[in-house]
């Protein structure tokens, strides 16, 4: 009985052993962490984001002033990772006064062939700004557009005239200000 204790004992110590022991492959978890971004700017040359359109005057007596300024040296930057089945859109608002019936408009053209990713589509039309926000790029999903002029969207600014409202132009110049931001679409 004791010879077959000591043989137990001995089996039972030999599988501990072998179980201890090292094998040829050996498996460990390693966890990947991707961040949510949403960021976003606006880039001019040399650096430079402030604009001026401005309405030319007639040579002509009798003629309105001519408000066909446009300006295409503005690009929108941007880089988004988002969740699963989500998307972003960036949006455009502008405050202060403008002159009195005159409108201000931008419209991104064809993104830049710089960047990677879903970098979503430009609204077909031109927005005329207003206080409230209104989408300018939708359907922006993990992507990004190269930084600095040339990369990204191309803005293009114009203004309007409403011709009914003529009489409440006023000399001078008044700055607004344009924000855009990149917000959740869905």
């Amino acid at each position: 009985m004791k010879s077959l204790l000591t043989t137990f004992t001995a089996i039972i110590l030999f599988i501990g052993v072998v179980a201890a022991q090292d094998t040829n492959t050996h498996g460990h978890n390693v966890t990947i962490s991707v961040p949510q971004v949403a960021i976003m700017d606006i880039e001019g040359p040399g650096g430079e984001t402030s604009i001026t359109l401005a309405a030319t005057a007639p040579t002509e007596a009798g003629n309105g002033l001519d408000f066909s300024a446009t300006n295409s040296s503005l690009w929108l930057n941007f880089t988004s990772v988002v969740s699963g089945g989500k998307s972003r859109k960036i949006q455009a608002n502008v405050s202060g006064t403008l002159p009195g019936g005159v409108s201000l408009l931008v419209q991104a053209g064809a993104i830049s062939s710089t960047g990677k990713g879903n970098r979503g589509k430009a609204v077909a039309n031109a927005i005329t700004l207003g206080t409230t926000d209104q989408d300018i790029v939708t359907d922006i999903k993990s992507g990004y557009t190269g930084n600095g002029v040339n990369n990204g969207y191309p803005l293009t600014y114009s203004l309007a005239m409403d011709e009914n409202a003529y009489e409440n132009l006023l000399h001078g110049s008044q700055t607004v200000t344009v924000t855009y931001t990149i917000t959740a679409e869905n």
